[in-house]
């Protein structure tokens, strides 16, 4: 008997223990019109138009030298940009370091290859710790001995070399056309100093501007193709025509245009950044507007560290560098 008043008890504590407390709000579940529950949202993927850049200023120190309004040659190297004059100007010829981590300027070697005279170019890196400038000769910068070298510019390698658009990717530097505007692409395998010929690009040019992306070199723009826009894939050997540009491009073959962030490749264009999504293959619809307090006829774009880099001089000659952020 007792075992069976237990057991009783037990119930009645179990059932007012599990009833509701009717003054117990429960939450409601979103319905649609139906009645019938709503889905949940998953969020929007980001897209190209997404994108927005948050541009400032850096307060750099005044550089040690100033071109004055001669040419001005920059290039940006594992977060230092790298600038000087000509070595046939009015000004004594300088190269100047100026690193974004620390906020210095420093000083280091100049070459007399770098030059405002018979064929042009425009300096560029190989991914590791050296610039290159190859024009009327071939030669290297380390930033390790912070040291120009010279090394050996074949006499083919040379055919209607200036003004020509390099492109860095995978240890080989691409040259697009010439000073004579022309299909020719040669590359230079920078481990062996050896040229090569790579298939013909799709018109006749030269100042070309572009960027490796995922192991492919996306060219641009450039005389007889201002709107014009073409992809390399080294694994087909072969150039691919892609979509006009939905732009007008208006390079020069001693500056910047073009860097990659991720799988996105931004376009500097004057007081405008047009941005590429190569895995969507589109453009933006509107340009990100920039407002930049410098001489715009010298102005590169470089990407470093996540961020995007443009550099210039004032138009008192005075070194420039505004940073954007990618939102």
């Amino acid at each position: 008997m007792k075992k069976i008043l237990t057991a009783i008890a037990i119930l009645a504590i179990t059932a007012t223990a599990c009833k509701k407390d009717k003054n117990t709000p429960v939450p409601a579940q979103a319905t649609n019109n139906n009645n019938q529950p709503k889905p949940v949202d998953s969020p929007t993927a980001k897209t190209v138009n997404d994108i927005k850049l948050e541009i400032t200023k850096v307060n750099t120190p005044v550089a040690p030298h100033n071109p004055g309004g001669y040419s001005f040659y920059t290039i940006m190297l594992n977060g230092a940009v790298y600038m000087g004059n000509p070595s046939n100007t009015g000004k004594t010829q300088y190269f100047d370091k100026y690193d974004i981590t620390t906020n210095t300027f420093t000083t280091v070697d100049t070459t007399k290859n770098l030059c405002a005279c018979g064929y042009g170019s425009k300096m560029i890196t190989d991914g590791g710790n050296n610039i290159y400038y190859i024009a009327n000769d071939a030669t290297k910068f380390s930033a390790d001995d912070n040291d120009w070298s010279w090394f050996a510019f074949s006499t083919n390698a040379k055919d209607n070399h200036g003004e020509s658009g390099p492109i860095y990717q995978d240890k080989k530097i691409f040259y697009i056309g010439g000073r004579t505007p022309s299909r020719k692409v040669k590359y230079i395998d920078l481990q062996t100093k050896t040229w090569y010929n790579a298939p013909d690009f799709p018109y006749a040019t030269n100042m070309v501007d572009g960027v490796s992306v995922d192991g492919k070199i996306y060219a641009m723009g450039g005389t007889n193709g201002k709107t014009k826009f073409s992809m390399y894939d080294p694994a087909a050997n072969a150039w691919q025509v892609l979509p006009d540009l939905p732009f007008e491009t208006n390079f020069w073959y001693d500056r910047h245009y073009v860097a990659a962030v991720g799988q996105n490749i931004y376009v500097l264009l004057d007081d405008k950044i047009q941005v590429y999504d190569t895995k969507a293959s589109k453009w933006s619809v509107n340009p990100v507007t920039t407002a930049f307090d410098f001489d715009r006829s010298y102005m590169s774009l470089y990407s470093w560290n996540g961020k995007l880099y443009i550099a210039s001089k004032s138009n008192s000659g005075d070194f420039q560098l505004y940073q954007a952020v990618i939102k």
